[in-house]
This record gives structure tokens, C-alpha cells and sequence, in this order.
């Protein structure tokens, strides 16, 4: 069965659903989101927002592996093959080429898993 994650609107707190759970979705049109709004799960147990930030994902992926390592993005640690680092700059490097960046000031924060880092000029 389908499973979601959603912020209860009862308690603020992430949560699981499962799909056989909802009754009907629509959008949440807070002030301060896009026009578009969130999408909003009524469930037999209240109502859930849909995660929409990169704080959201972090937080609810954290025991995954993900992890907050840049403003722009939540990286699955788990898939690092290594962290390129210049004197300006570090990117996280996947198996496939493809890259993404980390926030020097936030490699602290995955220096006990022992992730191969290459310097470059």
C-alpha cells in the first residue's frame, strides 16, 4: 500500500498516511505560499499539508541518509562517491557523474562518515 508523509495540521508534526486513508485532497492557500497552494490530504485522522520545503524533506528523510549539506538541496549521503573540493567551492559527486552542491561551511557535518574527498584546483 501507498504510503505518504504530511505535516498534521493538529499537531505540526511529520506524519505517515496511507493512501487508503484519504478521503479527498485540495490546496491549502496560506498568504505567504505560490497561488498555486499545498496540497492538503483530509484523512480519518485529520487533515496534513503535503512536504513542500527542502526543510521538510531533510527533517523527514533524516534517519535515510539525507542531509541538509547546502540551502539548494538535501543530499542522500548514502549515493556520495566523493566531495571535490576547491578553494572556492565543494560539490557532491555521484556514481553517474552528475554533481550537486555542499556547502563548505557544512561538511562538518558529514566528516564522521568517512567520504572520499578529492582536492582540485
Amino acid at each position: 500500500m501507498m504510503r505518504f508523509a504530511g505535516i498534521s495540521m493538529h499537531t505540526k508534526e511529520v506524519e505517515e498516511f496511507g493512501v487508503d486513508e484519504v478521503y479527498y485532497v485540495d490546496l491549502f492557500k496560506p498568504k505567504t505560499t505560490a497561488r498555486n497552494g499545498i496540497l492538503q490530504f483530509h484523512t480519518r485522522r485529520g487533515a496534513f499539508l503535503g512536504l513542500v520545503t527542502l526543510e521538510d524533506i531533510a527533517w523527514y528523510w533524516r534517519n535515510l541518509g539525507f542531509y541538509a549539506l547546502d540551502s539548494v538541496n538535501v543530499i542522500n549521503v548514502n549515493n556520495i562517491v566523493c566531495i571535490e573540493e576547491s578553494s572556492f567551492a565543494a560539490v557532491a559527486v555521484f556514481d553517474d557523474g552528475s554533481t550537486t552542491s555542499v556547502s563548505k561551511k557544512r561538511l562538518h557535518l558529514i566528516e564522521h562518515l568517512n567520504i572520499p574527498r578529492k582536492r582540485s584546483k
